[in-house]
Parts: structure tokens; sequence; C-alpha cells
């Protein structure tokens, strides 16, 4: 009767752990939702089908530099969601690992 009453204890401890978790929001999840926001590179105006270009090569360098700008946030934003997705893989393990400790620490108090 013993070991079954540890071992409900433990389930409802492993349980447990993964509902608070999930119903407590702090500032560093409210944080990772934050960077986000869009780019601020500045667009060209697109030349009027209706007017001469009076400079080709001033347009073109505008709009290399708008890509430039655009690839730059776009890889900026791809290392920073691989900064998010490595934080989150080492708090789920983190969190594993404490389940997995007091599981064992309840087991063995209940073994007592």
């Amino acid at each position: 009767m013993k070991r079954f009453a540890a071992l409900a204890c433990v389930l409802a401890l492993a349980t447990g752990f993964s509902a608070v978790a999930a119903d407590a929001p702090d500032s560093d999840s409210a944080a990772a939702q934050d960077s986000t926001a869009p780019p601020k590179c500045k667009k060209p105006i697109l030349p009027s089908a209706v007017r001469k270009v009076d400079d080709p090569t001033e347009f073109t360098e505008k709009y290399d530099a708008y890509q430039q700008c655009i690839k730059d946030y776009v890889d900026a934003q791809q290392v920073m969601s691989q900064k998010h997705i490595d934080a989150a893989n080492a708090a789920v393990k983190d969190a594993n690992d404490y389940r997995d400790r007091a599981n064992a620490a309840m087991k063995a108090a209940a073994d007592k």
C-alpha cells in the first residue's frame, strides 16, 4: 500500500510540474515574443512606368541597399530564432532532469 501511495505521489508530482510550468508565464517568455519587430529597411521609390528614370544607377544602388538590409534582417532573425530554440530545449532538458530527480527521491522515500 505504501508503494502504491508513493507511486501516486510521483505521478501527481510529475504531471503537476508540466501543468504549473504551462500556466505560469514569465518575463522571459514575453521577451521572446517582443523580438519580432518588422525590418526598418527603407524601400526605394519605384520609378514610374510613364516617366523615364533620371538615373538608373541611383535606383539600382538604393535597391541593392534595400535588399542587403532585408538579408541582414533575415540573417539576424534566424540567429535569434536558433538562440530561442536552444534556450527552449535547455529549459525542457532542465525540467525533465529535475522531474527525474524528484521521481527518484520520491521512489527512494517510498522504498524506506
